[in-house]
């Protein structure tokens, strides 16, 4: 597979992934001791580095929990950047509709190696924060 087939695999894999990590979670507390929830660490502007909880089962453009804060992040736009050091791609996902007021935007990144390659994965997930002042 070349180089640009196996990075668009990657970008493809990982962006479904994460939208659906990210765009999860229904009720009301953060389920983080279920062994199906993999917690994505990210920075939110008002609260700093958080961890943004997805619930077993996921769902689309539900909210994320915020860790420890009774704070949920109701997701409107994903975007997400995928590098492996040559090529750059980058996807805009979006809800219909406007974005509220208030909204915020909390990004997040990982950097892993594969087959001697460094990939480098970014993204950003917006919306309104609603729980708990």
């Amino acid at each position: 597979m070349s180089r640009r087939r196996s990075t668009a695999a990657v970008l493809a894999g990982l962006t479904g992934l994460l939208a659906a990590s990210l765009a999860a979670a229904p009720a009301s507390a953060a389920p983080t001791s279920s062994p199906q929830v993999v917690p994505i660490a990210a920075t939110c502007p008002g609260l700093g580095e958080v961890s943004i909880v997805p619930p077993p089962g996921g769902g689309e453009w539900t909210p994320g929990f915020i860790a420890g804060t009774g704070k949920v992040l109701v997701p409107y736009v994903f975007t997400f950047t995928f590098s492996d050091g040559e090529t750059t791609e980058t996807e805009t996902i979006a809800k219909r509709g406007a974005l509220p007021a208030g909204s915020i935007t909390c990004s997040f990144g990982e950097t892993f190696v594969e087959d001697g390659v460094t990939y480098t994965f970014t993204g950003t997930a917006t919306g309104p924060l609603r729980g708990k002042p």
